[in-house]
Order: C-alpha cells, then sequence, then structure tokens
C-alpha cells in the first residue's frame, strides 16, 4: 500500500506542491527501493505500472 499512496501523493497536485510528471515521480520512488519500499514489491509496480496508469486515467479524481 505504501507504493500506490507515495505514487498517488507525488502525481497529485496539493496545496503544498506541484504534482510530478511521472519520470520525475519513478526517480524519487525509486531512491527509496530497499528502504521505505521492499525493492521486490517496488520492482513489480514497476513492471506493471502501464497497466495501473491506463487504469488511473479511467478513473480520474
Amino acid at each position: 500500500m505504501a507504493i500506490a499512496e507515495v505514487f498517488d501523493a507525488l502525481m497529485q497536485k496539493r496545496c503544498y506542491k506541484p504534482a510530478f510528471d511521472l519520470e520525475e515521480t519513478i526517480k524519487i520512488m525509486s531512491a527509496d527501493r530497499g528502504t521505505h519500499f521492499d525493492p521486490e514489491i517496488f520492482d513489480c509496480f514497476i513492471v506493471l505500472w502501464p497497466a495501473m496508469l491506463k487504469i488511473r486515467e479511467q478513473n480520474p479524481g
């Protein structure tokens, strides 16, 4: 859940920060692979992110 939460938080505009683009989001999150995020689960996330982005685009908000 941590991966999904951080991904969503980084990609969304907040009152205290702009939305990051996908490249910057992955760069930021990759720095936490093995510390904040389980490396095996994070690697699965990277492989599956195109499918997740498609779902996210179909369900904005």
